[in-house]
């Protein structure tokens, strides 16, 4: 879940605050750049909520790759089943529109069998 410090922290990095409560009203400022707009800080949030998803799927993605990296060593042969396998795990962000559910579950991904 992306809150509003998470947002205002990928927003203005290093930069000083303070932040009490949950609305616009209870972030303090001090830093000597100027205070973001509450609606800078909800366009990043919107931002950051949109990328979750595929976040998610990349990261289930990159832990299936692993589980088959010693396939992948010069010392092992691969099969072409294995190879497809991989290559599908590699192809899979750019050919699928991932969801997450309320409850941060990945949705709408057809993953491929590993054979």
């Amino acid at each position: 879940m992306i809150t509003n410090i998470i947002a205002l922290s990928e927003l203005r990095p290093g930069e000083e605050w303070t932040w009490r409560g949950d609305d616009y009203s209870g972030l303090e400022w001090l830093d000597s750049t100027s205070k973001p707009t509450s609606k800078q800080i909800s366009d990043k949030r919107k931002e950051l909520e949109d990328a979750e998803p595929m976040q998610v799927l990349r990261m289930e993605r990159n832990a299936r790759l692993a589980e088959t990296d010693f396939y992948a060593l010069s010392d092992v042969t691969i099969s072409e089943a294995m190879e497809t396998y991989r290559q599908d795990l590699r192809d899979l962000p750019a050919s699928s529109s991932p969801t997450l559910s309320d409850k941060g579950v990945l949705g709408n991904v057809t993953w491929p069998t590993k054979p």
